[in-house]
């Protein structure tokens, strides 16, 4: 019985993480910074000496991660000790639900119901802001809906906005997509997402990423569209989405529009024209651009980074977002404070721990869709959580036996 307690205890613990990483209430959750998630975090280290969990990879490589950030920044007598130690907190949470997740607390099965019923949640949410924002064009609390959005036609569902919600349902699919995989041994046909078992999660999906007014939720169902290219139906997809391309001017869809003329404009690799496509879109893809094409290997900087960024909104970070286009130096947040080493050590360390595969439709949104960035920003920690999930997953499938590398490796069983 002491057993059966302590592992439901785990599980509450866990799939608490797993939800609060991947959703902002705002009734709960008033500010950016949330109070419910600094506290839940807070507990992370408790959690850690009172479950006597033992060193595993996520420990290894998510700490060295952690001083790649921390020890660059302690260069400058500006570093704001707030910023990294709230990075730190992430980083212990990570920690905690991974050990448990490889402590076993969650099976397949569950795992698929609770990425179903965060899909699901999403997608009645999107309707229910919906139908409020038609009566009443205005916001409401209850419904994680603010006026702003209201008013623009955005639905930002269970996030802060629309863009959050379409990169957390882009990775919360595929990792469904990735489950049912392992229990049908094959990757699913596009018609059995839409079988009895699976319909209503699939055009809950779409509906939501089709309509919550985010130009990211098309980048995404186009990236996510590559997931059921096979050699035999290439020249069929290719020739869809290009079809898409081609025809979504004549359509009147503006995040549609957005979508497709960024992705055009991210083929020329010129930020003017990726800016001039898509302001939200380029927040995103023009530090990735300029990461790859403008840093100066020669300079101490580009390997050390800046420092933790100030609050001024007048500093020069800050002003940078009024003209993308011509800052050259406007990298991946990662790059920019703390170097180019940290963000060589934050790609170790999710394809240790959450990403299987390099050459995956997982790395193509991660690098997209997720910016290859995981610092103080909730969202990017519940999708690298989903992933490490999957990861543990397949890992299992590939190597049942219990005393596999990280199987039962992770807390005392004495605790």
């Amino acid at each position: 019985m002491l057993s059966e307690r302590r592992n439901l205890a785990y599980r509450i613990i866990t799939v608490m993480y797993l939800f609060i990483m991947n959703t902002q209430i705002w009734l709960l959750e008033p500010t950016l910074v949330s109070p419910l998630k600094v506290g839940c975090m807070a507990i992370a280290p408790l959690l850690f000496i009172v479950l006597r969990m033992k060193v595993n990879r996520a420990v290894i490589f998510s700490m060295i991660y952690w001083l790649s950030c921390y020890l660059p920044a302690s260069f400058y007598a500006t570093m704001r000790l707030s910023t990294i130690g709230y990075l730190g907190m992430f980083i212990i949470m990570f920690i905690v639900y991974y050990t448990l997740i490889y402590e076993g607390v969650f099976t397949l099965d569950f795992f698929m119901r609770l990425l179903r019923w965060l899909i699901l949640a999403y997608s009645i949410f999107v309707v229910l802001q919906q139908v409020f924002a038609l009566m009443t064009s205005s916001g409401s609390l209850l419904i994680n809906l603010l006026d702003v959005h209201a008013r623009l036609g955005k639905y930002s569902s269970l996030s802060c906005e629309p863009s959050h919600s379409a990169v957390i349902l882009s990775f919360a699919y595929l990792c469904y997509l990735r489950c049912l995989e392992m229990i049908n041994g094959s990757k699913p046909s596009l018609s059995s997402l839409f079988d009895r078992d699976n319909r209503w999660l699939s055009i809950g999906f779409l509906w939501s990423m089709t309509t919550m007014g985010s130009g990211t939720a098309y980048l995404g169902l186009m990236a996510l569209a590559l997931y059921f290219v096979k050699k035999k139906n290439l020249i069929i997809v290719l020739g869809a989405l290009a079809i898409l391309i081609a025809a979504a001017p004549h359509i009147n869809n503006k995040q549609l529009n957005r979508a497709t003329k960024t992705l055009k404009a991210v083929l020329t690799g010129d930020t003017g024209e990726i800016v001039k496509a898509d302001m939200s879109g380029a927040t995103r893809i023009v530090p990735l651009v300029n990461t790859f094409t403008k840093l100066d290997l020669s300079d101490a900087k580009t390997w050390f980074g800046h420092g933790t960024f100030e609050k001024d909104p007048n500093s020069e970070y800050s002003m940078a977002w009024t003209n993308m286009a011509e800052n050259d130096w406007f990298v991946l947040p990662t790059v920019r404070q703390y170097g180019l080493v940290a963000f060589i050590v934050s790609i170790i360390f999710i394809y240790a721990c959450c990403i299987r595969k390099f050459w995956s439709l997982e790395t193509l949104l991660w690098f997209t869709l997720g910016m290859a960035t995981i610092g103080n920003v909730y969202f990017q920690w519940g999708t690298v959580m989903m992933m490490a999930t999957v990861r543990y997953f397949q890992q299992q499938l590939e190597q049942p036996v219990p005393d596999s590398e990280e199987k039962h490796a992770g807390l005392d069983n004495n605790s």
